[in-house]
């Protein structure tokens, strides 16, 4: 059951990316709208078939590592296969989403462009299901890789676009430096996966400081936590669908992530404490950019790791509730989060195109009523479940600091998500009413969406009702929420003046909070151009010789296969060159894994 599950998404990737001469464009569109729904339900009748003792199944053996063995293994347990069947039902609504969203994609001229869209939705379906449900390091890693390809292929999905290419680049470095990190500590640790989490193989060999290190890097890299957040801003590169898509794997994979590694965290608490407070800057920073961007889709991808900051310290807090937190936390933040960013996208489709928050708002929730509503209970669960869930996961653990800093972010996000609902819906634009009609296929997803989160909210205050009593302690995070609502409806509903003479009078703290704290330029004078230089001398110093001939030989490839891959994507078999270089990284890893492995444990 668990390998149809994993598998059925890949083959209709290759299916839809290779086959859609055969099929035609309409074909394949509609084969993975059908495949993803099946998809989604084989998901929950996995999970309504599961007992309690976890599913195990082993697909190959790896290599030996000291007395045990890495193999290739799933595994699955409530606690991932809510999360799976989440995802999958997420990714079955965002591609019928699409089939109406991409009318609007002019990115690609006659290009046929749809077919290929689809494939790597299908694509990173399949990635999310191979990491959630890694039953050893060995799937965890290659699960996350494929993570990591899926996020570069969806951001550098408008590739004639030159800040698409870049970012889909810089998104893949930022991830290997992850799944390095995660390498490094699977290595060091010389631990497996099983039923329970990390099994030590070698109990009795000192672990290295770097190994536990390792998994927090791999979180930091994985969320778009400090100072590994520069890959997030490339997210709204590509079509609103695969950004959505992406954003919600994130939100509730860092959580998945942190649970495949509880043992690492249990062993040495003081890691858990690092992942809170690094989570904690990373929100606190994420929606000091968000409240200040003035595109839509900008705004809702620094929202994303807000939504994931506040998953990690949820998880580092609550300690005796991590099994609950995992699926529950993407249940109502990743529902919540998901139906914010299709509402605003969706009005931003109906005012033909308009991503400007200056130029669209005021009269859509009278003429679009079936997004406003959505969109208010998606503002509210992001609002109040956040909130409610923290109060009642604090009494599982955490003191007044961790309060402080669940309040201060609670108000910040609730802030930043009611910013975005007031200016769309209620706010002095001069785009008063929709361009284009709204098309029942961009609705019609956010009705589930908006019935999950209304479900969140009401069983989250029952269960709360039912523990016991609330006092101020538990009250705090739902009080700091009210408080941003009410701060957000201040400044752009009573004065909504306030905001503009604010960015006239500091105008370099705004540009300063747009630019992302302007790190990025930090970080290519640190490390990009150091390089770039370096690079440079060495090549001057072998100028002329025999190194110089092979340097210009071996310079010639990667111009030569760029070449031939753009001259492939214009005869429209981007599908192939994907699907090759995906599988030779795959082969390298494979083969490098083994020979590191190898240098470790002989």
């Amino acid at each position: 059951m668990v390998s149809l599950l994993l598998f059925l998404p890949l083959a209709t990737a290759v299916f839809v990316g290779l086959g859609h001469r055969v099929t035609g464009a309409r074909g394949a569109e509609i084969s993975a709208v059908v495949s993803a729904i099946f998809t989604a339900l084989w998901a929950w009748l996995v999970l309504l078939a599961l007992g309690d003792a976890p599913h195990q199944e082993v697909l190959g053996h790896w290599m030996d590592v000291g007395e045990g063995a890495l193999e290739f293994s799933l595994q699955i347990q409530r606690v991932n296969a809510v999360p799976i069947a989440l995802a999958t039902s997420l990714s079955a609504l965002l591609q019928l989403y699409a089939l109406a969203y991409l009318a609007q994609e002019t990115s690609f001229g006659k290009e046929v462009f749809r077919p290929r869209f689809f494939a790597l939705m299908q694509f990173a379906t399949f990635a999310f299901i191979l990491f959630a449900a890694a039953g050893d390091l060995a799937m965890l890693f290659f699960g996350y890789q494929a993570l990591a390809f899926a996020a570069m292929f969806l951001i550098g999905f408008r590739y004639s676009r030159p800040t698409a290419g870049k970012a889909a680049l810089r998104a893949f470095m930022f991830w290997q430096v992850g799944a390095l990190a995660l390498l490094l500590m699977a290595t060091l640790i010389g631990g497996k996966l099983d039923a329970d989490g990390v099994v030590f193989l070698l109990e009795n060999r000192p672990v290295p400081l770097l190994g536990p290190i390792g998994s927090v890097l791999a979180v930091m890299a994985f969320a778009g936590l400090l100072p590994m957040q520069g890959w997030v801003s490339g997210t709204a590169e590509t079509p609103l669908p695969a950004a959505t898509l992406l954003g919600v794997l994130v939100i509730g994979g860092a959580g998945l992530l942190l649970w495949h590694l509880l043992p690492v965290f249990t062993a040495l608490p003081e890691l858990g404490l690092l992942v809170f407070w690094i989570a904690a800057a990373s929100g606190v920073y994420a929606l000091s950019v968000a409240v200040v961007q003035l595109d839509v889709l900008r705004a809702g991808v620094w929202l994303m790791v807000a939504q994931a900051s506040l998953g990690a310290m949820l998880f580092a807090v609550a300690s005796g509730l991590r099994d609950f937190i995992v699926p529950f936390h993407f249940w109502t933040s990743g529902s919540g989060w998901a139906l914010l960013l299709l509402g605003l996208g969706a009005a931003a489709f109906v005012a033909g195109g308009e991503r400007d928050l200056r130029r669209i708002g005021s009269g859509f929730r009278h003429h679009v009523p079936s997004l406003f509503w959505p969109v208010l209970i998606g503002g509210v669960a992001l609002s109040s479940v956040g909130g409610l869930s923290i109060l009642g996961l604090l009494r599982a653990g955490g003191g007044w600091s961790e309060v402080l800093a669940f309040g201060l972010l609670n108000f910040a996000n609730s802030f930043a998500v009611w910013r975005l609902i007031f200016r769309v819906f209620f706010g002095r634009a001069a785009l008063a009413k929709p361009t284009v009609a709204l098309p029942r296929r961009l609705a019609l997803p956010l009705l589930p969406l908006a019935l999950a989160a209304l479900v969140a909210m009401f069983s989250l205050t029952a269960l709360l009702l039912a523990s016991g009593g609330v006092g101020l302690l538990e009250l705090s995070p739902v009080l700091a929420s009210a408080a941003g609502i009410l701060g957000a409806w201040l400044f752009y509903r009573t004065r909504p003046n306030l905001p503009k003479s604010l960015a006239h009078d500091w105008p370099q703290t705004n540009r300063f909070l747009r630019d992302g704290w302007r790190l990025d330029g930090l970080y290519s004078a640190l490390f990009a151009t150091p390089v770039h230089g370096l690079a440079n001398a060495v090549l001057r110093l072998a100028d002329g010789g025999a190194l110089a001939g092979a340097n210009r030989t071996f310079a010639a490839l990667p111009g030569f296969v760029t070449r031939r891959a753009a001259r492939w994507q214009a005869r429209g078999r981007a599908g192939l060159v994907f699907f090759v270089a995906g599988a030779i990284f795959v082969l390298l890893i494979y083969l490098g894994g083994r020979a590191v492995m190898g240098v470790f444990y002989g």
